[in-house]
């Protein structure tokens, strides 16, 4: 797999799929990706992306992303490191860290990386393609449901997360030159960049957030595709690697080809 690219054209018998590497941001950096892949995503009977967003509906999302009492940052982080984070992070960003406090510091996180990279104005990624796909008519699937990638986030000590969120944000010059670096590798198509890059920013966690949750991926691709032609959605940094999708569709019985599109 030294060929870079964001989709791969992924096939067993007659059935041809496409496996493409997503990223968490608004769609207003991504014009010409989108009109490459927009061909893709119709030519296939089924859509299916991390979540199907359409049972998102049916959870209360705000509960979801909260912390109990018993996690707050009171608990493990002095009030000197969390007064300075804030600062750090509102210094950089229009984010009320007030009303964010209750949340899993994994979600301000990503919260955060979302306000630095993208325009508000934008969809993100992933619903410009679930809206596409729901345009054209197509089946729309979810490879994770919503409770159990939330599960995964439960899964990971509240300390880490801590943890991470400081070491990541209390250098906010360098978070910044580390995320511009993610979108550089992105529209690159460099997906063993984003896999390396994926792995560091997880840290001890990459086994729950990656690994794991690539098997459960590559088992429900697997099902999907046995019926349909799929446009599978997942994460850039879950396509490469060892324990990637890539890798474990392979081990599957699936062709695999990398796809040449324009970012």
């Amino acid at each position: 797999m030294k060929k870079n690219s964001l989709l791969w054209e992924i096939r067993k018998g007659k059935l041809i799929s496409y496996v493409f590497g997503s990223i968490h941001l608004s769609t207003d950096k991504f014009d010409t990706l989108q009109k490459s892949i927009s061909k893709y995503i119709e030519s296939c009977q089924v859509c299916a992306i991390e979540i199907n967003l359409e049972h998102a509906g049916r959870y209360d999302v705000n509960l979801l992303h909260s912390i109990k009492e018993d996690e707050s940052y009171l608990h493990y982080l002095s009030e000197k490191k969390w007064k300075h984070l804030v600062e750090t992070i509102q210094e950089h960003i229009d984010l009320n860290m007030d009303e964010l406090k209750s949340l899993h510091p994994f979600i301000i996180l990503n919260l955060v990386l979302q306000k630095l990279l993208s325009d508000s104005k934008g969809s993100i990624l992933d619903e410009w393609i679930w809206n596409q796909a729901k345009e054209n008519n197509k089946i729309l699937e979810g490879l994770e449901d919503l409770q159990e990638h939330y599960n995964t986030l439960h899964k990971i000590p509240i300390k880490l997360q801590y943890k991470l969120l400081y070491e990541s944000l209390s250098d906010f010059s360098s978070f910044k030159r580390k995320m511009s670096k993610l979108l550089s590798a992105y529209l690159q198509q460099d997906i063993r960049k984003l896999f390396q890059q994926a792995k560091k920013y997880t840290g001890s966690a990459r086994k729950v957030l990656l690994y794991e949750r690539n098997i459960s991926i590559a088992d429900r691709i697997e099902t999907l595709t046995s019926l349909n032609s799929v446009f599978a959605v997942a994460g850039a940094g879950h396509l490469y690697g060892k324990f990637g999708l890539l890798k474990l569709l392979k081990s599957k019985g699936f062709v695999i080809r990398p796809i040449k599109i324009e970012t």
